[in-house]
């Protein structure tokens, strides 16, 4: 999987055209959904308004044993979609839209519960048209750190090289051998995506 990700940023770099990439998870009662297949249209540059009609079929994956796909992707607007089965059963339908800047990642974690409805759906992606805006309240705040260990429900053990996102922030961290995981923030409440 990783030699086909290198594969497309080497063609895309040949041919000069703006990327992004996308990470999107995929999971049920918190455990992994593997073999599940993912579908991605790509919305037409030229669509002035946003229908299923405007989107073509631009990529199809299917999710690892982590329940998880990564791809490089042009820039442009997209949805994603899956049904996701178990034992050839449909459980679940999702859909999704979300944008890939270019230079940028765009993270989409979907969690389902034990009844098949979305427990959880994050999107930690580029928005369209939107510009960053620094808050004068944000230079008053005090920077504190929150510290982690990432341990496996089932045994306990340590998890070593999870993933760890803040949502509204660019933060990207992985977890060390012993699990542990530390993050400098600004004070305030937030939301955590492993």
């Amino acid at each position: 999987m990783r030699s086909l990700v290198v594969l497309m940023v080497l063609m895309a770099s040949l041919w000069a055209i703006d990327t992004g990439s996308l990470s999107f998870y995929l999971m049920k009662d918190g455990k992994p959904l593997a073999s599940q297949q993912v579908l991605v249209f790509k919305k037409s540059d030229a669509a002035m308004i946003d229908m299923p009609s405007t989107y073509a079929r631009h990529a199809e994956f299917i999710t690892d044993s982590d329940g998880y796909i990564e791809s490089v992707l042009p820039v442009g607007s997209y949805n994603l979609q899956l049904i996701a089965k178990d034992k050839n059963i449909a459980q679940a339908a999702v859909k999704k839209n979300f944008v890939i800047k270019k230079n940028r990642e765009s993270q989409i974690i979907v969690s389902l519960k034990e009844d098949n409805t979305v427990a959880f759906e994050d999107v930690e992606a580029p928005e369209a048209d939107k510009k960053a805006v620094v808050s004068d309240s944000n230079l008053s705040k005090v920077k504190g750190s929150l510290q982690l260990t990432l341990r496996s429900a089932e045994d306990q053990k340590t998890i070593k090289d999870a993933r760890v996102f803040v949502q509204g922030q660019s933060v990207d961290v992985k977890s060390a051998a012993d699990g542990s995981v530390a993050l400098e923030l600004l004070e305030g409440e937030y939301t955590l995506s492993i």
